[in-house]
């Protein structure tokens, strides 16, 4: 034990006298040991319900090793000789930790670790903000300034679909957001953490320089602003996950442990888009740059990083970077990514932007990916909580088509994120004569919106009958409605097919719709097959669903509560009965006088039978409103029931 605590303090003392600490990766050679078989039954304890449901809708890696938790032992022996850990990461087996050289020489030598590598940081370089005063005109459109980068890309089509982002979760990556602004009063805000001081204030903080929540607050307001006639983002109704992971200041720098921590974070929400309009190539002085080679999409931390989260279901953008007019002049990390969409910027005319970086890859691939408005993008102001300004660079085209992807998940929620690139570069201004400049050119949602109208179709979502004393409820949901002009329900009993009722389609819906209806033929046990179909304006009828159901048997004769009750114009009176019998069935005032015989001793049959009052006598006049009882007589029952007409 005293030996211990020597070697613990000479080490100390070596780490004490060295050179001023940096941060670096600490990356593992193993997790715990566990069978292969028994990696999902594992891992699953250490995953969040929000990220195995985005995983299982997107058909993604369900669960595998970068899903368990590090090997707490080998940390232990790291916090044992002071090393403390600053960030971790179970999809790099790897945490992150500020070491001397000393400390760093003896860190590599363990037999646990696999290999040691600097965190990188890069210079924060603000982009081009024009207007920063101006409060703008409404303009003629509900878009007001904002209609030209919104319009560019089609997002007014999708929005007359009803499409708007609702329910798709969006992560983004930034410097921090001023949320008081009032096109954000709206902003549904799942979470947000401040991975730079390590809490949950993603605003200004002490210390913070006074710009450092600039650039996310215009990122945030280009996507997700709403203030009609002066600013629409695309998907102003999804919802957010805000993450501070950079800092502005010149005295320090943004580190990429911070991005891959806030990945990790949005996966365990349920994230289904990340966001990141922060890119790394040139770094503070010292840390080693990367190359132009390393933009191969296989080498920086960050780009590792984003390709996981998109093996994991989540689909990633990032700007392509603003380094097109200057000597790096190519894509910079992570949007050198394969499986990373790459946004470049182009002027408010569809022409190229020169500052907006350029392609190939490092190792040949077309980039950027995508395009949309980079220069002079209408968004909030970071200074007023009233005013709105514009600025400019790739940092704003990459939340501009974020929102796009979100309106396709509204369309298509199971898309994956690969089918989710492909679908958008396949519609895209320049999918076929690509180039380093515009990569596969404008995402062209108005092209997307054409297609999806252009076919008939409905999608059901919920389709089902529920047996009732004297009815049979009939009821479905559709998600997607195209071309559809009526609703049929029709039934199938003893080899016969009769139609239930039609009701009117919704023409042209994106959005869940409910409907119901009663089918009152009903004499009880029966065996009925209800089909649900949908004729569209072509003519053409295509059967949709069926179901089976056995109608319930009257359990007694007697009376079910009209329905309604109070009624305005009719209601519906339903007899029960278990066997044949001769039946009375009376309205009578509030006085006792005999106004409506309904059955006068009539024989009726065992089952349900129907009646409807119109709140008219037996010589036809409209009686006046107030309450009427309902009187039922057979050999064997009494029943009396309240009813309340209101003309």
């Amino acid at each position: 034990m005293n030996l211990r605590i020597i070697i613990i303090f000479i080490l100390f003392i070596s780490f004490a006298s060295a050179k001023q600490p940096m941060r670096y990766w600490i990356y593992f050679k193993d997790k715990n040991q566990i069978d292969n078989s028994n990696i999902t039954q594992t891992a699953v304890k250490y995953i969040t319900q929000q990220s195995i449901a985005r995983r299982l809708q997107k058909r993604a890696v369900i669960l595998d090793k970068t899903d368990l938790p590090l090997k707490q032992e080998y940390i232990s022996k790291l916090n044992n000789v002071s090393i403390k850990v600053h960030r971790r990461s179970k999809w790099l087996n790897a945490i992150s930790a500020y070491l001397n050289s000393s400390q760093r020489e003896y860190v590599s030598s363990l037999p646990f670790v696999k290999k040691v590598e600097k965190v990188r940081g890069f210079r924060f370089k603000k982009p081009i903000q024009e207007q920063n005063s101006t409060v703008f005109k409404n303009a003629n459109t509900d878009y007001g300034q904002s209609e030209n980068q919104n319009s560019m890309i089609g997002i007014p089509a999708m929005h007359n679909l009803g499409l708007n982002g609702a329910g798709i979760r969006i992560a983004l990556f930034d410097t921090g957001f001023l949320l008081e602004h009032e096109a954000l009063q709206h902003l549904q805000v799942v979470a947000k953490y401040d991975f730079v001081q390590g809490n949950g204030n993603v605003a200004n903080e002490p210390g913070d320089a006074l710009s450092q929540h600039d650039h996310g607050t215009w990122v945030l307001g280009a996507i997700a602003g709403y203030k009609p006639g002066t600013l629409i983002g695309p998907a102003y109704a999804a919802k957010y996950l805000l993450a501070k992971t950079e800092n502005v200041s010149s005295e320090t720098h943004v580190e990429e442990d911070n991005w891959v921590a806030a990945a990790e974070w949005a996966d365990s929400l349920g994230a289904d888009i990340i966001s990141t309009s922060l890119g790394y190539n040139i770094f503070d002085s010292g840390e080693g740059d990367y190359s132009k080679a390393d933009m191969d999409g296989n080498t920086t931390i960050i780009t590792k990083a984003a390709d996981l989260a998109v093996k994991k279901g989540m689909a990633v953008f990032a700007a392509a970077g603003n380094e097109g007019s200057n000597s790096w002049g190519i894509i910079i990390a992570p949007a050198d990514g394969d499986s990373v969409i790459a946004m470049g910027g182009v002027r408010a005319d569809k022409s190229y932007w020169p500052v907006s970086s350029r392609g190939p890859s490092a190792d040949g691939r077309t980039k950027p990916d995508l395009m949309a408005q980079g220069q002079y993008v209408f968004t909030i102001s970071s200074f007023s909580n009233s005013h709105y300004q514009t600025v400019s660079g790739t940092s704003l085209s990459t939340p501009l088509g974020s929102g796009a992807a979100a309106l396709l998940l509204n369309v298509f929620p199971g898309l994956t994120p690969i089918a989710l690139r492909d679908s958008l570069i396949r519609n895209a201004t320049k999918f076929n004569n690509p180039d380093n400049q515009m990569g596969y050119g404008l995402i062209n949602l108005e092209k997307i919106a054409s297609r999806i109208t252009d076919s008939p179709s409905v999608k059901v979502s919920f389709f089902s009958v529920s047996p009732l004393q004297g009815s049979n409820l009939i009821q479905w949901s559709s998600v997607l409605e195209i071309q559809n002009e009526i609703w049929i329900v029709s039934r199938k009993e003893k080899g016969i097919i009769t139609e239930v009722a039609n009701i009117k389609g919704a023409e042209l819906s994106l959005k869940e719709i409910n409907y119901q209806i009663s089918d009152l033929n009903i004499r009880g046990g029966e065996n009925i097959v209800y089909f649900l179909s949908a004729k569209f304006n072509t003519g053409e009828i295509n059967l949709v669903d069926s179901i089976t159901v056995q109608s319930l048997s009257p359990v007694n004769t007697t009376l079910l509560q009209n329905f309604p009750n109070p009624f305005n114009a009719t209601t519906r009176i339903t007899l029960s009965q278990v066997s044949d019998e001769k039946i009375n069935l009376k309205i009578f005032d509030i006085n006792g006088r005999l106004v409506k015989t309904i059955l006068d001793n009539k024989s009726v049959q065992k089952g349900y039978s129907h009646f409807v009052w119109d709140g008219t006598n037996d010589e036809g006049r409209q009686l006046a409103n107030g309450t009427y009882f309902l009187f039922l007589k057979s050999a064997k029952v009494k029943k009396v029931f309240k009813m309340v007409l209101l003309k």
